[in-house]
């Protein structure tokens, strides 16, 4: 799985909103909402929000086009804003890019709660899997565009990959719903869909998606090689599927 790229030509603003300082920016490709390799929330963002949107792709949820997008930070020179100039120079280079979903808004609550099942439980078993912890109705992350909703903002999943303290017990705990999960009262689905849902993220598959994260986005190297640190998203993951196989 090869991630494509392309170079920011223009920032264009800056986006209010979430505490990774979004920029929407103009590219070789078009325009794409672009998130700091060395933004506030580390480069392991930038891996957490690649893997997990990739996996909801798999799963089939709405999900926006990725790129890697080059930003050289001599583009901060016209930010008149002297905190924001000095984190775009501080935190440019290959950086994680979005897909810009023209007319997108936040989604309302009327909006989520009427969801179909077909939404909402995949999403619920995706962020149980990850251990998303930011999918709550006070911050749903979720897009509505058009007649879709989109979920956005992973970058706080998989939180074992910042310290990497992990042992042959951490993949199988917290295998319930997230606390406060919009969709935690669905949860007595999950049993129903686990199957079809594994199904579409076969061992390959994952270590395809694993395995295609960029390095500048592995952070410091706490493995003997960058091979072995992708690979040990790939075993985590695996033995976290492992463990919700047997707890559905």
């Amino acid at each position: 799985m090869q991630m494509r790229s392309a170079k920011v030509l223009r920032i264009v603003e800056a986006l209010r909103g979430g505490s990774s300082r979004p920029l929407l920016v103009e590219t070789e490709s078009g325009r794409f909402v672009l998130k700091l390799v060395q933004g506030p929330e580390g480069p392991r963002a930038l891996a957490a929000e690649w893997i997990c949107a990739q996996m909801a792709a798999a799963i089939g949820l709405p999900t926006a086009e990725l790129l890697i997008l080059d930003l050289d930070p001599r583009l901060s020179a016209e930010i008149a804003d002297p905190e924001l100039r000095e984190a775009v120079e501080r935190g440019a280079g290959s950086c994680l890019g979005f897909r810009e979903l023209r007319l997108a808004r936040p989604a309302e609550r009327l909006e989520l709660e009427a969801a179909p099942d077909d939404f909402a439980v995949p999403l619920l078993w995706l962020d149980t899997w990850v251990e998303n912890p930011d999918r709550r109705w006070s911050n749903p992350n979720v897009l509505s565009w058009g007649s879709s909703l989109v979920p956005i903002d992973h970058g706080a999943a998989l939180a074992f990959h910042h310290a990497w303290k992990v042992t042959e017990q951490c993949p199988e705990r917290n295998l319930h719903s997230p606390e406060g999960h919009l969709y935690a009262t669905r949860e007595t689905q999950l049993r129903m869909w686990h199957p079809r849902l594994r199904a579409c993220v076969p061992r390959d598959v994952l270590e395809a998606i694993c395995s295609s994260v960029p390095d500048e986005w592995l952070g410091p190297l706490v493995f003997a090689t960058v091979a072995r640190q992708k690979r040990a998203y790939t075993a985590f993951l695996w033995k976290r599927l492992r463990a919700l196989d047997a707890s559905t």
